[in-house]
């Protein structure tokens, strides 16, 4: 969910900054990322029946993390041309409350990734 969010985010905000930078060919763009997410859906569609026959029904997130990893690139790269700007907000330490609630929530995500890759039922991942 969170790889499809920033995917879908990171999209918008270059198309956004082009569409503003050539109106006129703004509804082509929008029809042309549309269109790569509909190939793109369907391609895994057609590809993930097999692969999880194949090699089991957890082997697609294994087959998903290369992907996963190349949006990440385009913030760590500044792929977007960004202009950088001097951070204006607090060391981490300084509002242990925000800090707290970052980390829980961080390993509590980390945590279920890990129990559902190595199979740990629903019960477990509750409690």
């Amino acid at each position: 969910i969170f790889h499809m969010s920033i995917s879908d985010l990171l999209a918008e905000a270059v198309y956004s900054r082009r569409i503003r930078e050539v109106p006129a060919l703004g509804p082509d763009l929008v029809s042309f990322v549309w269109a790569c997410i509909g190939v793109g859906k369907l391609i895994s569609v057609s590809f993930v029946g097999w692969i999880m026959d194949e090699f089991g029904f957890r082997s697609p997130y294994g087959v998903s993390v290369p992907f996963v990893a190349l949006v990440l690139l385009i913030p760590f790269l500044n792929l977007i041309d960004e202009p950088r700007k001097e951070a204006k907000c607090q060391p981490v330490g300084q509002d242990p409350a925000l800090t707290l609630v970052a980390l829980v929530t961080g390993f509590g995500a980390l945590a279920l990734s890990i129990m559902s890759l190595v199979g740990c039922d629903l019960v477990s991942k509750i409690i």
